[in-house]
């Protein structure tokens, strides 16, 4: 319920929760039925996961997710981790990484799920209708995640399922295009596409592997490209900073002298769509969110600021005065 607060604090109407067992769930059926579930969840049921209890346990809640479907929550997408991240040298890549003395000069980190598995796991996930969300950070798990959607495709038609790949920010050159041949999204994470301590991409990738999270390449592609915040494992699930560095790729609470790849860096507008119509788009509920458009939810916000009025750099301090989820007022300051 804390978590539901700083969400609809920072204008947030709709969210993703990445990983949801059967005591996630549980949480948010209270919710629910005590009437304070009043923000749009969609939830993504954990697959084959670490988190859950059993994989049992998973198929069974899979089973019952109707059971589960409310006005305030959307049970029909799963959750399928692939591999870890570059910093501790889990994310599976094509290549080796950068030699080090924990690894070795041939570590190119593992996958969680044989290719051959993962792409009967989707193709059956797809012909039930549920929308897969496959963590992958390296290039090469990426790819597999992209070789499963495709085996997905070929086994069950072109359905209007819109698959997911999560923090797809290495993307080998020859994949770039497959996402929107595919119908697949790109899940782009604030606070790892701009400078900070503790990520150093040339340590651990080389300096040709290093440029990452390529936004306007891929929106470029016709790839359909979303936000998610990827909190709380980063500080903050304030959406504010993300859009500004998304222009700026620098850090906005930095000089704004250093910059991360200036050359993905995306205007404003485009920024903004990643962050609202696109996301409605691929939880399919572009024709009642998204948007302020006539026959539309009445979700919207109102800010403290004109954000295309102003510098690019004041964009990180916006503060919401109202957020509303359905005509119902859940933050008010105006």
């Amino acid at each position: 319920a804390w978590s539901l607060n700083e969400i609809a604090s920072h204008g947030i109407t709709t969210f993703k929760e990445a990983i949801v067992t059967t005591s996630y769930m549980s949480a948010y059926d209270d919710l629910d039925r005590q009437g304070k579930l009043l923000l749009n969840a969609m939830t993504n049921l954990t697959w084959k996961s670490a988190w859950a209890n059993s994989h049992n346990e998973e198929l069974s809640l899979i089973a019952a997710r109707a059971d589960h479907a409310s006005e305030h929550i959307n049970t029909e997408f799963i959750k399928i981790m692939l591999d870890g991240i570059p910093p501790t040298y889990t994310a599976a890549l094509l290549e080796p990484y950068e030699p080090s003395e924990t690894f070795g000069d041939q570590w190119s980190g593992e996958l969680m799920l044989d290719p051959e598995e993962l792409a009967d796991d989707v193709t059956l996930l797809d012909a039930m209708g549920l929308t897969v969300m496959m963590h992958a950070t390296g290039d090469r798990s990426l790819r597999v995640a992209l070789d499963a959607v495709e085996a997905a495709r070929q086994a069950n038609g072109n359905s209007d399922l819109i698959h997911i790949v999560s923090h797809a920010e290495m993307i080998h050159a020859d994949d770039i295009s497959r996402f929107s041949e595919l119908n697949v999204a790109a899940e782009m994470c604030p606070i790892l596409w701009y400078p900070i301590p503790g990520l150093d991409w040339e340590l651990w990738l080389g300096e040709e592997r290093a440029k990452v999270w390529p936004i306007k390449t891929l929106l470029d592609s016709g790839a359909l490209v979303v936000y998610g915040s990827d909190w709380p494992v980063v500080p903050t699930v304030n959406p504010w900073p993300g859009i500004e560095s998304m222009v700026t790729r620098s850090d906005p609470a930095g000089s704004g002298l250093e910059q991360d790849w200036p050359e993905e860096a995306v205007d404003l507008a485009s920024a903004v769509k990643i962050f609202t119509l696109n996301g409605a788009v691929v939880n399919g509920v572009e024709d009642t969110s998204g948007s302020l458009e006539v026959g539309k939810d009445a979700d919207f916000i109102v800010l403290d600021r004109n954000i295309f009025e102003i510098p690019i750099v004041y964009v990180s301090e916006t503060t919401v005065l109202l957020t509303v989820v359905r005509g119902k007022r859940l933050v008010d300051k105006l």
